[in-house]
């Protein structure tokens, strides 16, 4: 078994436990979703986002903050209400990086198991994604602790995720640096 190094990676991980709704499917459902999902950026996108600001007359207004609270909270909506291809697990992904994450689940799962996922946080600074996923280790059972990487993902949804990730490091250094004072 070959494990990547820290020197390997292509993203920083930081700890978070973020919710996420997932279900498993075929590997022909993955290929669609993969072209969907890389056709459109969600509307949470920094492009999407910024035009949402603009329509709200600049970032530092009270309707710029308002628009995107209803956005965000119509897309979490959308995610639990329109799911028509069945009911959805929930997760909590941990570990978090640009490509994968830990998904801690009572599912049980093998590696190679492809899944659609949506980052459902909370957290109004956890960006709600689209992603397709796949299970790539599985560490103990039930529940179970899943190795998985982000497969497809819009890459303006993945420059959420990293700015959201880099938000996350920048907030535990403060604390970290608080806590030394």
């Amino acid at each position: 078994m070959t494990t990547k190094s820290a020197q390997d990676r292509r993203y920083a991980r930081v700890r978070a436990r973020l919710r996420a709704r997932f279900r498993v499917i075929d590997s022909m459902s993955a290929a669609t979703l993969e072209e969907e999902l890389l056709a459109a950026a969600s509307v949470w996108s920094p492009r999407g986002e910024s035009e949402l600001v603009k329509l709200a007359g600049g970032p530092e207004g009270l309707m710029a903050t308002a628009i995107l609270d209803i956005s965000r909270q119509i897309q979490r909506l959308s995610y639990r209400i329109l799911d028509s291809d069945g009911p959805m697990e929930v997760g909590e992904l941990d570990e978090l990086s640009g490509g994968g994450a830990k998904l801690r689940s009572k599912a049980i799962f093998e590696k190679g198991t492809l899944l659609d996922m949506r980052l459902v946080d909370e957290d109004p600074e956890a960006p709600p994604i689209h992603m397709l996923a796949e299970v790539i280790h599985v560490r103990g059972g039930p529940p179970a602790v899943y190795g998985i990487c982000f497969r497809g993902i819009h890459p303006l949804d993945k420059e959420r995720l990293i700015r959201f990730i880099y938000g996350l490091q920048r907030r535990e250094l403060r604390k970290t640096h608080t806590q030394e004072s």
